[in-house]
């Protein structure tokens, strides 16, 4: 997946563990989006929507498809799904 600085993600793999600075979608912290703040060759810098933050590698992450984030958004893997429950 093509990331990119300013993209919306969330923690799904839980490959880093779980914890504040690692919320696993759905787990003990709830279903919290990050933003993709830094892309460091492999490593990718997210501030999660908890006030934390954290580095990951691209399978750890999921693009979080919104209208607000992307409307037109093809990185999503869900994109279907979205666009069949009008998400965008």
């Amino acid at each position: 997946m093509e990331l990119e600085v300013g993209d919306e993600v969330i923690y799904k793999s839980g490959s880093c563990g779980i914890s504040n600075k690692n919320p696993l979608w759905g787990g003990k912290y709830g279903n919290i989006v990050g933003r993709v703040t830094e892309i460091d060759f492999a490593w990718i810098r997210v501030n999660w929507g908890n006030g934390t933050e954290n580095n990951y590698i691209d399978g750890d992450l999921e693009f979080y498809c919104t209208k607000k984030s992307r409307p037109n958004c093809f990185k999503c893997k869900k994109r279907l799904q979205c666009i069949t429950q009008g998400v965008i």
